[in-house]
């Protein structure tokens, strides 16, 4: 993805750091290639400070992908990650939280790992749910009734109108 973020010069900021041997800058890959690198990586970073209700595309990529997250997130993305014990939360505003998930997140990379289960990241099986609630609220599907003269439309009573008193 983009390595752009207003006000930062990332490549310049990791060698100030002294980070440049531990951080590398790829350029972009096709989608297959990159979902390849998330699934053999010790963890995932996930970038969503200051977005409460905003959930990225990307957290369920990373669910999927069945690796540990570091989300330094709130609102609605930390709460899946906790949710679904992919991964750590810290906040963007505490170094010394981001230092120990980051280091939580390295440990859980090198062993075994229990990826989310599927219904945090699958849209088929959440689709399937959401339509089962659906027909226990509303009832199971109602056949059409075959039209006679004796039911037809035009011998029916008019259906009342919501804005009108009965």
């Amino acid at each position: 993805g983009s390595m752009a973020l207003s006000g930062s010069d990332l490549m310049n900021t990791c060698e100030a750091l002294g980070l440049s041997q531990v951080v590398e800058f790829q350029p972009r890959v096709p989608r297959a290639q990159s979902l390849d690198a998330m699934m053999s990586a010790t963890g995932l970073l996930l970038l969503q400070p200051g977005h409460a209700v905003a959930v990225p595309a990307k957290l369920y990529e990373y669910l999927a992908a069945g690796r540990p997250i570091l989300a330094i997130a709130e609102g609605e993305t930390a709460a899946i990650v906790r949710t679904s014990g992919a991964g750590v939360v810290a906040a963007s505003d505490d170094e010394a939280a981001i230092v120990d998930a980051l280091e939580q997140v390295v440990r859980m990379g090198r062993q075994p790992f229990s990826p989310a289960p599927r219904e945090f990241f699958d849209g088929t099986a959440r689709a399937a749910e959401i339509g089962a609630i659906l027909t226990e609220v509303v009832g199971a599907p109602r056949r059409p009734v075959p039209v006679t003269a004796a039911n037809s439309a035009h011998e029916r009573q008019p259906l009342a109108r919501v804005d009108q008193p009965r």
